[in-house]
């Protein structure tokens, strides 16, 4: 035991040293204080105000309290303390350290949270803490916001940073939804935390779901070897609180006009595993779902089509210069919107059976910049109804780089061959459509080769500053022999040559996409000014500009030459970039500048030569004018609906954008994002009887608050957007109104580290 401290006296009656403004240094800990009484006789110490009991594993205040040396028993009176380990925050009436280092405390209140800022805490008469093993609670309160919620008779976590069973971080949201069926209210998630072992781990958790009933999710991982391990996540919820209807989910196929009602069993599994097998690696992956909507519903995920399933098993062996990939797929999409119809989607079944892709890289000199490769596929595609093929393809490529001091040179070829044999089943509802069967032939060429001139720019030796421009051309040729032949067994005579994309519309979906025929060279120049930040060492490109100009050499679509060389899906003429016989597309112009002080500036045109006007104009802005606000705003104006030279369409539109972050004190912060489309005119609104539009400029808006606490994040979100739904064969929009409000704690009483296994 040693003193350190600035003064003491001697009581020759009570034989105590009082030590003033002192520290103890003992074998475990340190205790500091303005007054220490100590009894040499005795070996005991009796500390005053203002003590701090410091050591490796804890901190702890307290107002008195008094250390037998003999015994190791250690007593403090109105303590508060934290575990340095967990950064567990403790307040007592007593805490007792025994002789074996734990402690029992009294009438405590235990949160991660900093006092005055409490999400929540736990409040106990009696707690016996090991720092290195675990805690232990006898009648236990458990307190939202200093609001008693739910007693614990008895309640154990682990105090170690190593894995250990215990409850994890709980989860609270809700959900309101304009749209009845998709209104689910407060959701609750509980999840407790298994370490089955070194190598495996298991995370129970419930869902309490206020308009639906109780779920419970799984989560098990593995990882037994170096590269074996897998995870197996499971969803399981019976709406015991709501009554789903097929009148109100307007279901055709189900139960049409009936009044039948029912609960329904919502579910999903994802299924992934990496091992080795034969000097290889073998991947599986397996997913799930009972229905089209339940990840959006309890999941946030975008409300989209998802898969009923798919199941997957891929194997990959690698050599030195190559390698071998081979596998099977089966999947299946949802296309109904309804939770309970799952019986009208069999044409988008799909079975991959099986595909195998060899490839193999050269280098035959010396130097690994050149490079000559080739890969070769097959794949199998069935289905019960719609398209069915099997693909082979041949790829090759050669590559050659090379750098001088001031240029860097790098020419690259393409070459694919792919031949498809295809037929087509029709489902029973399409009369009309006969089994088809044909081939064709794609061949796709692409040769790239571009510059890059350079020049740095140094002071006291160091380079500041890079200029360099980079020229660069692309040609690319695809050749379609025969794709049209399905379409021409189900025509008149002749009338191929005007066949569109939207013929091929009824054979829809299909295994790929329509490949569309392409002749064209692209010219780029690129000039860039790069500047670096010395102090904070990071490159930031100050000015940019670009200059893309296109020229299709494949225009002249009415040329019986073309018509007989290309037999695919042909871009309609009032999608057409430039008139028949024209050859130069409008030119793309890009500018971007950017400085050191978060200012970025994007703007880009579409100039047409022909008309002499720009077409396509958007520009983008960003900034942070002052701390702790940040802006950004969009317009992009589209004058003319126009389709990309493979098939990619862009639609007319007229929009601005608004992005807005604020940060109003050091914990509260707003996001605002909203999008205008002001080419939602009437005559937009009335082109298409069959397409029901509402009369609403506003597509998108979001509203966020954020509040950030010591030891939980509060979020509120309003969303409000046009979705589209089809019913009836018709396509309908709707407004989508989504709020939610979550709150979630960064820590609880578990095991801090379950992110990994090891």
């Amino acid at each position: 035991m040693h003193f350190d401290s600035s003064s003491y006296t001697y009581n020759s009656k009570t034989k105590e040293l009082k030590y003033q403004n002192t520290s103890v240094s003992l074998k475990e800990y340190t205790i500091s204080s303005s007054v220490i009484f100590y009894n040499k006789e005795k070996n005991f110490l009796k500390f005053g105000k203002d003590t701090v009991i410091d050591s490796k594993k804890f901190i702890l205040f307290a107002d008195s309290g008094f250390l037998d040396e003999n015994t190791h028993h250690l007593s403090l009176y109105q303590v508060s303390g934290i575990d340095l380990k967990t950064n567990l925050r403790i307040y007592a009436d007593q805490v007792e350290r025994r002789k074996d280092g734990s402690f029992i405390i009294s009438n405590v209140t235990l949160s991660y949270c900093k006092i005055g800022d409490e999400l929540w805490d736990i409040q106990a008469k009696e707690l016996y803490y090991h720092t290195n093993d675990f805690a232990k609670e006898k009648g236990a309160v458990i307190r939202l916001f200093k609001i008693p919620v739910f007693y614990v008779p008895f309640f154990v976590w682990s105090t170690q940073i190593k894995k250990k069973s215990g409850f994890l971080t709980p989860k609270m949201k809700v959900h309101r939804n304009s749209n009845n069926l998709l209104n689910s209210g407060l959701h609750v998630q509980i999840p407790y935390y298994l370490a089955l072992s070194q190598d495996q781990d298991l995370t129970l958790t419930l869902h309490s779901v206020q308009k639906r009933g109780e779920g419970l999710a799984s989560k098990y991982r593995y990882h037994f070897r170096k590269n074996t391990f897998g995870e197996f996540n499971t969803f399981l919820l019976y709406e015991s609180r709501f009554i789903r209807s097929t009148q109100e989910e307007n279901i055709a196929s189900v139960l049409q006009g009936s009044n039948t009602k029912q609960h329904a069993r919502r579910y999903l599994y994802h299924w992934q595993d990496t091992r080795e097998l034969g000097g290889g690696q073998l991947y599986i992956d397996s997913v799930a779902n009972s229905d089209n909507q339940i990840l959006y519903e309890y999941f946030d995920e975008d409300n989209k089509l998802i898969e009923k399933y798919h199941h997957y098993i891929d194997y990959a062996y690698n050599w030195v210069s190559g390698g071998i990939v081979t596998g099977m797929h089966k999947q299946s999409i949802f296309t109904n919107e309804s939770v309970l119809n799952k019986t009208t989607d069999s044409d988008t079944h799909l079975n991959r059976l099986p595909y195998v892709e060899l490839y193999h890289s050269v280098f035959p000199f010396y130097s690994n910049s050149f490079l000559l490769g080739t890969k070769l596929g097959y794949t199998y595609y069935n289905r019960k109804y719609g398209w069915n093929t099997s693909t082979i393809t041949i790829d090759t490529s050669f590559s050659y780089a090379f750098n001088l001091s001031f240029l860097h040179f790098y020419p690259k070829i393409t070459r694919q061959f792919s031949f498809n044999g295809i037929g087509y089943k029709p489902d029973p509802t399409q009369t009309e459509i006969k089994d088809l069967h044909a081939n064709f032939f794609i061949d796709t060429a692409e040769v790239e080769t571009n510059f890059t001139l350079y020049h740095f720019f140094y002071t006291d030796q160091q380079a500041t500053s890079k200029i360099q421009i980079t020229p660069r051309l692309i040609y690319r040729r695809v050749t379609d022999r025969n794709q049209r032949d399905l379409l021409d067994k189900t025509s008149a005579p002749n009338e191929h040559i005007t066949h569109t994309p939207a013929d091929y519309a009824k054979f829809d979906p299909m295994f790929s996409p329509l490949t569309y025929g392409e002749n064209n060279l692209t010219a780029r120049l690129d000039f860039t000014y790069l500047k670096k930040n010395q102090k904070e060492n990071y490159i930031f490109p100050l000015v940019g500009i670009s200059l893309i100009q296109q020229f299709d050499l494949m225009n002249e679509s009415d040329s019986p030459f073309l018509s007989e060389r290309y037999k695919g899906p042909r871009i309609p003429l009032e999608n057409r970039q430039i008139s028949p016989h024209s050859h130069a597309l409008p030119l793309n112009v890009l500018f971007n500048f950017s400085t050191e002080s978060n200012y970025q500036a994007l703007l880009s045109y579409r100039y047409n030569y022909q008309t002499h006007s720009i077409l396509e104009t958007e520009a983008n802005f960003s900034s942070t004018p002052i701390d702790r606000v940040s802006f950004g705003l969009t317009y992009h104006n589209n004058k003319k609906e126009y389709q990309l030279l493979n098939g990619d369409l862009r639609k007319k539109e007229n929009t601005y954008t608004l992005e807005n972050n604020v940060l109003f004190l050091d914990k509260l912060s707003s996001d605002i994002s909203a999008t205008w489309d002001t080419n939602r005119t009437q005559a937009f609104f009335d082109s298409d009887p069959s397409h029901k539009r509402l009369h609403r400029q506003l597509t998108a808006f979001t509203f966020a608050l954020h509040w950030i606490g010591s030891c939980y994040v509060l979020n509120f979100n309003v969303a409000n957007k046009i979705q589209e739904h089809t019913q009836g064969g018709d396509k309908q929009e709707y407004i989508d109104t989504k709020f939610s409000m979550s709150v979630t704690s960064a820590q609880f009483l578990s095991s801090p580290v379950v992110n990994n296994l090891f």
